[in-house]
């Protein structure tokens, strides 16, 4: 099967990563993959065996609506630039199918009637109508509304007077392009599923194929530091936030009596202010090597988020070194995290919950223990490559024969 995969800019989160990932996953078992994504520095090359076309549009040249000039995403919605470089991408490569990771998907979805090639999208986020993308009302609390007045006004607060209503707007407008010209939808969880669906998206379209967990060795040449983690600790890795529940974790934690220290792995989100002490530690910005090591070292993760995460991927690489997690139950954790099993479930936002949970599992390690090793047989039986790779391989084989008969 010829397959194009085209994502959006890269910036170094889980989408991007994502998409590179099952390129080189399908082209180990036969298929003929490229990919195709958003970069304001045009080019083709070849990485991990497969072709990269890197292409731009018309808001990469926009520096001014940026933050981060280097990271230029795509809009919601169709860019004519871009859509006539993704159709000589097409042109050239001939694939069967295209697979969109992004806001890039409403130029591709524009093609689809004149390329005849079926597409299909995955489900990262929200943001296909949601214009911030994570479902979170004043970046504070869960939303609930579709209303057309509070997007506009949550995201103004989110991206600025003038990339604010730019996003809403886009995202009402064109979100019966997608619903008409996206052969099928991938939801990474049940709960974006649910969500999509009661966005009015097509239920008989969207199948949950969750992110798959690549086992990897130590990259050669890689080292250490140890002194940068104790021998005890609780972790939490992602992004340093509000959203993520990182206030409410320290807040959490200093309720405890231990001397257990709390170790906070992630990017700072611009804005984001914490507090550090002896026992409270943070390492912004570390590589992967790092943050794995941390994880293999660690007594047990925390994931306190108050946004509902989409699926979330670091609690694969808890599992994948055999600790327990403790989660917020939201969004796709729920799909993730076993309560009493692999790990333990509170109430997002609930400060006592999150605080009385690190104190069941440093209380009784070997229950931690426990909870861990089963996490590690859950990840082994659900979600390697090659069983969530099988399952989209038949999503496809299915897309392209009722494509064809249509």
């Amino acid at each position: 099967m010829r397959i194009l995969i085209v994502l959006d800019a890269n910036d170094g989160r889980g989408m991007f990563r994502h998409g590179y990932n099952l390129a080189q996953e399908l082209a180990k078992i036969g298929h003929h993959v490229v990919i195709a994504h958003i970069d304001q520095n045009e080019s083709v090359t070849e990485e991990g065996g497969v072709k990269v076309y890197k292409f731009s549009g018309f808001l990469q040249h926009a520096a001014f609506l940026y933050a981060q000039s280097g990271i230029r995403h795509h809009g919601p919605m169709p860019d004519g630039m871009a859509i006539k470089k993704l159709a000589k991408i097409i042109d050239t490569e001939k694939p069967d199918l295209i697979h969109v990771h992004g806001w890039v998907l409403y130029s591709v979805a524009s093609l689809r009637k004149s390329t005849g090639i079926p597409v299909v999208a995955t489900l990262h986020d929200y943001g296909y109508f949601c214009p911030n993308k994570l479902l979170l009302r004043d970046n504070q609390k869960l939303c609930k509304s579709s209303s057309w007045i509070t997007c506009l006004k949550c995201s103004s607060i989110y991206y600025g007077p003038v990339k604010g209503p730019m996003a809403s707007i886009g995202v009402t407008r064109y979100g019966r392009l997608l619903k008409s010209n996206v052969d099928h939808f991938i939801a990474v969880s049940s709960y974006v599923q649910q969500r999509y669906i009661a966005a009015g998206f097509p239920e008989d379209k969207i199948t949950i194929v969750p992110h798959f967990y690549r086992i990897e060795g130590k990259r050669s040449g890689s080292t250490i530091p140890e002194f940068l983690l104790p021998d005890h600790f609780i972790l939490y890795v992602g992004t340093l936030s509000n959203a993520k529940g990182v206030n409410l974790l320290i807040e959490a934690y200093q309720k405890l009596q231990t001397s257990v220290k709390l170790i906070l792995i992630g990017a700072r989100e611009p804005g984001f202010t914490y507090q550090m002490n002896e026992n409270i530690v943070v390492l912004e910005n570390q590589p992967h090597d790092i943050v794995m090591h941390a994880w293999a070292k660690c007594l047990f993760g925390v994931i306190p988020s108050i946004c509902a995460e989409t699926f979330g991927m670091v609690a694969l690489e808890a599992m994948a070194c055999s600790k327990s997690i403790i989660a917020s139950a939201i969004g796709g954790l729920k799909d993730i995290v076993i309560h009493e099993e692999t790990g333990l479930l509170v109430k997002p936002g609930d400060q006592d919950a999150l605080a009385a949970a690190m104190q069941k599992l440093l209380n009784n390690p070997m229950l931690s223990k426990t909870m861990g090793n089963n996490g590690h047989d859950r990840l082994t039986k659900e979600y390697l490559s090659v069983k969530i790779v099988d399952k989209l391989e038949s999503i496809y084989g299915d897309v392209l024969k009722q494509s064809k008969n249509d």
